[in-house]
């Protein structure tokens, strides 16, 4: 449905029906603006949208007719409270590792129109920019540091950098696999056989969990019917979905997004049997060599707090996400403290 705005001409997709109306308009954009990110390809649009359990609204802005601005966005409900969200990008589901694109008084200005929520939450900024935007309320709650390997470097002088300890331990692992698995090596899923490895990573994920009396995210039949969706669509050059391979047989897998000359590692599966070989940093080496070749300038870890991840140096950034209430939902101020809602 379009309607008139300051922004110009706005269109709001809620609907798989919709957004397939845009298909051609969103790809033309995307390819003319040479949009990188995978949070706002159509193929991440249109797996989210086919979820019936997430609300989600896409505001499509046109100026005469072409199609200049895409905002993707998701409301959720967060103690009994409706909250906004760019989609990818909010506290339930955290795949972007940046802001989306930047909040501005017009583009709010358009969202009391076409969202209804209560609270907006908005990550991720590097720093915290006081005067983003005037909405009032706004508070700036810390998250966990970006951790970023760079690849400007020789592979070699990556290792070199490491803790003695740390070298001698990468390379005791890497003859222990070798000996009694075999040759280790990196392979890189053929996009005609995701299905298949999906399922075994998501059977590596569910072992892992359950030795830890924790539930696994793909316990959830949309969450694993999410990612059969998006590696079916997505164009293969915005992912890497590798294989850690000893001999013929399969060790690990690791799915990565790609944005810009980055690759963001997001996936990490398994099998937990093999525990002890300590799969994360052989496989881990074998990406940065492999990253490095196709020309990539860094890796980043998003976050998390796996340890095995400060034992490779990697620079940290510090980040923020940005939680406001609208001046036309300041009675909620009263009734909630958002920095609670948020811990």
């Amino acid at each position: 449905m379009k309607r008139r705005s300051a922004m110009g001409n706005v269109s709001v997709v809620t609907s798989v029906r919709d957004l397939e109306h845009f298909r051609d308009s969103w790809e033309y954009w995307a390819q003319e603006n040479r949009t990188d990110s995978i949070y706002l390809t159509y193929s991440w649009a249109m797996a989210c949208l086919l979820n019936p359990k997430r609300h989600i609204r896409i505001i499509l802005q046109y100026d005469k007719g072409t199609l200049k601005a895409v905002y993707p966005f998701e409301i959720q409900k967060k103690a009994g409270f409706r909250v906004l969200q760019p989609l990818g990008n909010g506290f339930g589901h955290r795949f972007a590792s940046f802001p989306l694109f930047y909040p501005t008084d017009a583009l709010f200005s358009l969202l009391r129109r076409q969202c209804p929520y209560d609270i907006l939450y908005w990550n991720y900024f590097y720093t915290e920019e006081k005067n983003i935007i005037s909405l009032p309320h706004i508070y700036w709650k810390p998250l966990s540091d970006e951790l970023v390997i760079s690849l400007n470097p020789p592979v070699s002088e990556i290792l070199g950098s490491l803790s003695p300890s740390m070298k001698e331990n990468l390379a005791r692992r890497i003859r222990n696999i070798e000996r009694d698995l075999g040759a280790l090596s990196l392979e890189q899923v053929r996009p005609g056989e995701t299905d298949t490895h999906l399922n075994r990573l998501f059977k590596f994920n569910a072992e892992r969990f359950a030795a830890r009396n924790q539930r696994s995210y793909f316990i959830d039949e949309e969450n694993r019917r999410f990612f059969f969706r998006l590696l079916a669509s997505l164009p293969p050059d915005f992912y890497r979905f590798y294989v850690l391979k000893g001999g013929e047989n399969i060790l690990a897998y690791r799915l990565a997004y790609r944005t810009g000359r980055q690759l963001q590692l997001r996936l990490l599966a398994y099998d937990y049997s093999l525990k002890k070989y300590s799969l994360s940093h052989s496989l881990l080496k074998l990406i940065i060599e492999k990253a490095r070749e196709e020309g990539f300038s860094s890796l980043s870890f998003m976050s998390g707090h796996e340890p095995f991840k400060y034992s490779w140096n990697p620079d940290s950034f510090p980040r923020y996400s940005l939680v406001a209430i609208p001046a036309f939902r300041a009675r909620i101020r009263y009734m909630i403290n958002p920095r609670k809602v948020f811990e």
